[in-house]
């Protein structure tokens, strides 16, 4: 009897345990020209999860991030670095950051763009990164821009690190 129920609490908490289905989606632009201003929508699914969480994501110099987000979330972009915060996320399973990048200048002929939603469950940390994407200047009817393609993990050191030393 007591092996019985000992593994009805087993598979209770793995099945509790695995419905944390945490997901994290950008839609970065395709293309960066200089001085357009370009919309972001990121989208976080995050289950049930109601504690302390952030999301992070570092930008190139002399880039613009300006918020568009209207609920109840904290942000802040310092030394190009963005911060959307909240000390209890609301309720929803589904979070929507929006905001929009523009830039007069590129300082590097590379650059990447990748966010980081880090948050507390059962006093464990939980990272979910957004997909890695590499931006690469060409010409284009001679105006310089930036294009886009999904980053292959040796193509740009991984900034995680970066991005969650303060977490």
């Amino acid at each position: 009897m007591k092996h019985t129920l000992y593994i009805i609490i087993l598979i209770f908490f793995y099945f509790s345990a695995s419905s944390q289905e945490i997901s994290v989606k950008a839609n970065f632009p395709k293309k960066i020209e200089l001085g357009k201003k370009y919309p972001v929508i990121i989208t976080i699914k995050k289950s049930d999860l109601t504690s302390f969480a952030e999301y992070k994501q570092i930008f190139p110099t002399d880039f613009i991030v300006e918020n568009n987000t209207s609920n109840s979330v904290n942000f802040s972009y310092i030394n190009n670095l963005m911060t959307y915060s909240w000390n209890n996320l609301p309720h929803d399973s589904i979070l929507t950051l929006k905001y929009t990048i523009s830039t007069k200048k590129f300082n590097t002929e590379n650059f990447n763009f990748q966010g980081v939603f880090s948050y507390i469950v059962s006093n464990k940390r939980g990272i979910v990164q957004t997909e890695n994407i590499i931006y690469t200047l060409k010409k284009e009817n001679k105006k310089q821009i930036a294009i886009s393609k999904k980053a292959v993990k040796s193509d740009v050191p991984n900034e995680l690190d970066n991005i969650m030393k303060d977490f």
